[in-house]
């Protein structure tokens, strides 16, 4: 058998370059092909008004929503793969008692919570170019992720709060509302115009779901998930209970009334008897060292030349 030759070898490599090159101008000259093709479709697409009215449409969602939104939904589904599964479902529970479910969703808070200690630190780190940083600034990094979840309970809570505290006034104006004549729904409507705020939005949402068909029953239901007030659970079980016995509603919603007052009431002295526990401390590392410092300094500042001096 005859052996290689250099000559046999710079064959097969020009074959082999030709091949190359063969197979690479095939590749390009397809995909230009198949481009070209796209493109004539895309604008035959585009002329159907029915699609371009579509891509108005979408052209139409800000520049951040329709940028980021794919990036925030592959975040998040790289956080539910390696986290709990009712993680999406507890996320959107709390957008809804936070009354943010319209505005937010959860995979744009996971999203927001994994770029969040990222950003910090590409600053915190361009910062350090400059100037030292503080070894504490960096311990912020990583708790920087959980600064969305805080947030968002600071808002369920604050929500919470404000229905609370609006609900006495408001079961008064439906009471009047009753006794002068006016049906369930007729009265809350009236309390809803007459009144703003998260808990009229919520009778709001409950009227139209009523008109559209669902029951009452259901629809007060639904008004209970979305808040998670006790003193609202009591009045939708008190209204609920006095359609099943035929109760008037007005006398019940005035005892209601009545007991959440005194409720509001004794919510106002608990949170004013611990007013002083909550000055405590602001006193002590505020006010007190300034205060001992202009008393004492004086005094001190004589000791201490009467004392040097007699040494």
């Amino acid at each position: 058998m005859q052996a290689f030759t250099p000559e046999h070898v710079k064959l097969l490599g020009l074959a082999a370059i030709f091949g190359a090159v063969s197979v690479a101008a095939y590749v390009l000259l397809r995909t230009h092909s198949e481009r070209v093709t796209i493109r004539s479709g895309l604008s035959d697409a585009l002329s159907n008004p029915m699609i371009a009215d579509s891509r108005s449409l979408i052209m139409e969602i800000p520049f951040l929503q329709r940028i980021m939104g794919p990036s925030a939904r592959r975040i998040a589904a790289l956080i539910y793969r390696f986290g709990p599964r009712t993680m999406s479902e507890r996320t959107s529970k709390r957008l809804v008692l936070a009354g943010l479910a319209d505005r937010l969703d959860p995979d744009s808070l996971f999203a927001l919570s994994a770029a969040l200690p990222l950003a910090l630190g590409a600053l915190l780190l361009a910062y350090s170019q400059v100037a030292s940083v503080s070894p504490l600034l960096w311990a912020f990094v990583p708790a920087a992720v959980i600064f969305p979840k805080l947030w968002l309970t600071s808002k369920v809570e604050a929500r919470q709060r404000e229905i609370k505290l609006a609900l006495p006034d408001t079961l008064d104006l439906l009471t009047i509302a009753l006794e002068a004549g006016l049906g369930f729904d007729a009265a809350l409507a009236r309390v809803v115009g007459a009144n703003r705020g998260p808990l009229s939005d919520e009778f709001y949402r409950l009227l139209q779901e009523v008109r559209i068909g669902i029951r009452r029953q259901e629809a007060l239901k639904g008004l209970a998930n979305r808040t998670e007030v006790p003193d609202l659970d009591q009045f939708i079980t008190a209204v609920n209970q006095a359609d099943v016995f035929g109760i008037s509603i007005g006398k019940v919603l005035r005892i209601q009334a009545h007991e959440l007052r005194q409720k509001r009431s004794q919510y106002a002295e608990e949170r004013a008897a611990k007013t002083p526990v909550k000055l405590l401390f602001p006193l002590i590392l505020c006010i007190f060292p300034a205060l001992f410092t202009v008393l004492v300094g004086p005094a001190a500042i004589t000791i201490m030349d009467n004392l040097f001096t007699t040494l």
